[in-house]
């Protein structure tokens, strides 16, 4: 059996509840995870594919989730007899989550809606109410759901693990779906799966090439020493460039790095690289020798490398770290206070300056005057490299692309190194808080 469901949704818990022991984990992962176990006097599979934020369209969602969802099937030879679709019933379900489900379960084919039975967790929520009423008072995307999977349900107490009667009547309602398959499992579209297998074989030999590389780098280190998505598009386009060139004149004493933030949570497709490209382009072609890509919300690749994902994600994301020179990192948010992976990215950063000569970036006159006629900030040139780094962020809150910049601080500072912390927030222009100093 394939769980299906977004983050949160209770999928390891319902696994964990299905195989009558603690298989799966709490950490997320962006490749699914196989479990085996005797449940009543069957060998079970049970696969656990990754999950998803319960609104996000298909056009954000990376290529390595997609591509899992496709070869879900085939963990479990010669194929599935039930998808368990996971859902919360202590969540609305909304016409946005409906389609955002819609359109993911679409990538197995329409045939596999004959396979799926809803699963609702978190069924104690539900005290005397019975679920016909749950479903019926949820409204029509809920309903367009059951109705889809042929009025095929079930209930699950994730903390009443030792009730064996719940999991006795799933795996009745399961084998009265099987025999209504005429007891046949799901099978896959061939083509279409070895088209995927053949392209994931070609992301890991990539993926494994670009840790070569990495790891290459590392050691001869080591040997010899925002804005929104929607800024990419339309009027905010030139706001965003404008923005941008402001946060480089503010820099007083130079720009040591740009820092890109992405998140592995979203996609990055030619859409988002054609207004990246838009957005960069006033800064000179210079900039690039400047740039270092963070990988943001790190937690959600589990054990899965960055460089799987970027070889996943396909040409625009790998045009990107080519273009910064294959300079990149992740970053645990959830993690913040764990210092090494900040030591590590200032070391990237020190490195990244090193290869430029310690040569500050900086606009062209012409460039210069036409910001400072426009935004009226005083503008200094670059002095000294002998002052402490600091960081601050072009984004908004919300933002799923953002970029910063890394200055020196004058030499009336403290010689430190750290990270500038403000206060200010104009026109989409916020600093990063404060981080400990390290060694």
């Amino acid at each position: 059996m394939v769980l299906l469901g977004y983050n949160g949704s209770g999928k390891s818990s319902t696994g964990n509840t299905i195989l009558g022991k603690s298989a799966f984990g709490c950490k997320r992962s962006l490749t699914s995870v196989i479990r085996e176990g005797d449940v009543a006097g069957r060998h079970i599979t049970v696969v656990d594919t990754p999950g998803r934020r319960r609104n996000y369209h298909t056009k954000y969602t990376p290529r390595l989730y997609k591509d899992e969802l496709v070869l879900s099937p085939s963990h479990c030879p010669p194929g599935p007899h039930v998808f368990l679709l996971v859902i919360r019933v202590d969540v609305s379900f909304t016409e946005v989550y409906r389609r955002a489900v819609e359109q993911h379960i679409a990538y197995l084919g329409a045939d596999v809606w004959d396979h799926i039975i809803v699963l609702f967790t978190f069924g104690d929520w539900l005290r005397d109410t019975s679920i016909e009423l749950f479903i019926e008072s949820e409204g029509e995307a809920l309903q367009w759901i059951i109705d889809k999977c042929g009025n095929r349900y079930h209930v699950f107490n994730n903390k009443n693990k030792d009730d064996d009667n719940q999991m006795t009547e799933l795996l009745e309602k399961i084998e009265v779906m099987v025999a209504g398959n005429k007891g046949c499992c799901f099978e896959r579209n061939n083509q279409n799966l070895q088209e995927v297998k053949n392209r994931r074989m070609k992301v890991k030999e990539r993926a494994n090439q670009m840790r070569g590389e990495v790891q290459e780098r590392n050691e001869l280190r080591h040997s010899t020493s925002g804005f929104e998505k929607d800024y990419l598009f339309g009027k905010r386009l030139e706001d965003a460039k404008l923005n941008i060139l402001r946060s480089v004149t503010e820099c007083s004493y130079g720009t040591h790095a740009f820092i890109l933030v992405l998140s592995v949570e979203s996609s990055f497709a030619e859409e988002e690289k054609s207004g990246l490209e838009k957005i960069m382009e006033p800064l000179g072609e210079n900039v690039w020798k400047h740039t270092l890509v963070v990988f943001a919300v790190g937690d959600e690749l589990g054990d899965t490398p960055i460089e799987l994902f970027i070889a996943s994600e396909g040409d625009a994301l790998q045009w990107l770290i080519e273009k910064c020179g294959k300079k990149y990192h992740v970053l645990n948010n959830k993690n913040w206070g764990d210092g090494s992976q900040v030591t590590e990215l200032l070391e990237k950063i020190e490195e990244m300056v090193a290869e430029n000569r310690e040569c500050l970036y900086e606009l062209d006159e012409e460039t210069l005057e036409r910001v400072q006629r426009i935004v009226a900030i005083p503008i200094k040139r670059a002095q000294s490299m002998d002052d402490p780094l600091y960081l601050a962020e072009e984004c908004s809150p919300s933002s799923g692309i953002s970029s910063a910049y890394v200055s020196k601080r004058s030499q009336e500072g403290p010689e430190e190194r750290h990270f500038m912390s403000s206060s200010k927030r104009s026109s989409g222009v916020e600093s990063l808080g404060s981080i400990p100093d390290f060694d």
